[in-house]
C-alpha cells in the first residue's frame, strides 16, 4: 500500500491527478482487503491534496478527506499523521478566508503533539501566517 500511495503522489506532483486519484483507490481498496489500516491517515490526507488537484478542484470533499484522515490519525495514535493532515486542512481553510477555523483546527492537533519534530515545525509556521482576527 506504501508504494501505491507514493506512486500516486509522484502522478500528483506530475499534475496528473486523475491518474494519482485512481492509484491512491486502487491502494486504498488493497488496505481495506489486506487490513493494512496503517497507511490510511496518510493516503486520505493524500486524497485531500489530489482532489483540491483537479480541474475543477473538489475543496468540500478534500475537506472531508482530510477531517477522515484526522480520524484515522488519532485511532492509530499517529500524532504525525495527524498534525499533517490537520495541517492541510488548516491550509485549505485559510485558502477560504476560514482563518478562524483553521487556527481552531491547528491549535487542536498541536495540543496533542509531544515533539518538535518538522510537521509540528511546519505547523507553528502556518498558525503564526493565519491573519489576525479584526
Amino acid at each position: 500500500m506504501y508504494f501505491r500511495a507514493l506512486l500516486a503522489d509522484a502522478h500528483f506532483r506530475r499534475g496528473d491527478c486523475q491518474r494519482a486519484l485512481e492509484i491512491l483507490n486502487e491502494a486504498q481498496q488493497g488496505a481495506g482487503r489486506l487490513q493494512a489500516l496503517w497507511w490510511t491517515a496518510e493516503m486520505s490526507r493524500l486524497r485531500g491534496d489530489i482532489l483540491l488537484g483537479l480541474t475543477p478542484p473538489q475543496p468540500e470533499q478534500a475537506a472531508e478527506a482530510y477531517l477522515q484522515a484526522i480520524d484515522a490519525a488519532q485511532q492509530q495514535h499517529s500524532h504525525t499523521r495527524g498534525l499533517r493532515a490537520a495541517a492541510s486542512l488548516a491550509q485549505l481553510l485559510i485558502d477560504q478566508d476560514s482563518h478562524e477555523q483553521a487556527r481552531s483546527v491547528l491549535v487542536q492537533a498541536m495540543s496533542n503533539q509531544v515533539d518538535s519534530g518538522p510537521e509540528n515545525q511546519a505547523a507553528r509556521q502556518l498558525l503564526e501566517a493565519i491573519p489576525a482576527a479584526n
